[in-house]
């Protein structure tokens, strides 16, 4: 503060009008308001590209576990390759909430909680075997894609807040 102090005393010893010294001072305070609200703009803009960074890394990771489903190696996941999936998925899902919770609990919670799920975006292909393993595999590769999904919606809330404030 001792500088500010400087700084008025010197802009009274060189400004013997009341009505310069009236501008200068009130143009020298307005210089550094916006220096402090152009710092605290800049570092809002830099913590949203933060954040859309991690969700688009997570997102990336979260699609790459879907494609599994869509395209495996032998044509078809065995029932002990689908189990692992559902591990990842899981843990994908509990990684994202986490995620999102350490910049918005309000967030992480509605990314958690899935109330309906619709159909998955890009089906699930047919299942080797029987209607009962397509239909017991099916919830699992639903969810997983509503999570994506809303994923992509946190995405956009973010990337639309850096322009509507």
């Amino acid at each position: 503060m001792n500088w500010l102090v400087s700084a008025e005393v010197w802009l009274t010893n060189h400004t013997p009008d009341p009505i310069s010294f009236a501008l200068l001072t009130g143009l020298t305070i307005s210089s550094w308001g916006m220096l402090l609200v152009s710092g605290e703009l800049r570092k809002r803009v830099e913590r949203s590209d933060a954040h859309r960074l991690l969700l688009g890394q997570l997102r990336t990771e979260g699609v790459a576990i879907r494609n599994e489903v869509l395209d495996p190696p032998g044509g078809y996941l065995t029932d002990s390759e689908w189990s692992d999936w559902e591990q990842r998925a899981t843990e994908w899902a509990r990684k994202s909430t986490a995620a999102v919770k350490g910049f918005s609990a309000a967030d992480a919670e509605w990314f958690r909680t899935l109330d309906v799920v619709g159909p998955p975006r890009i089906p699930m292909p047919p299942q080797r075997g029987d209607d009962a393993i397509q239909a017991q595999r099916y919830p699992s590769y639903a969810m997983h894609d509503c999570h994506l999904a809303r994923l992509d919606q946190l995405i956009q809330k973010y990337w639309k807040s850096d322009f509507s404030e």
